[in-house]
């Protein structure tokens, strides 16, 4: 199973992990929702893929609450 993990803009991302994803967050809101993050992806085997940009919201988000504290 992935673990996933939220990280503050310009975060530490390891260079080595295994079943983890980082979401780093990029500091781009829409229209003061914080919603796009850079996702990168390290499988079973170590393998690290920068997936990119994505964008993450959830159905009742407001202004001032984002995916980060």
């Amino acid at each position: 199973m992935l673990e996933f993990s939220v990280i503050e803009r310009g975060g530490y991302i390891p260079a080595v992990e295994k079943n983890k994803a980082f979401l780093r967050a990029d500091g781009w809101n829409d229209y003061s929702f914080v919603t796009m993050f850079y996702l990168t992806v390290f499988d079973e085997h170590g393998e690290k893929c920068d997936i990119g940009n994505v964008k993450i919201g959830f159905v009742g988000q407001k202004e001032e609450v984002a995916l980060i504290h």
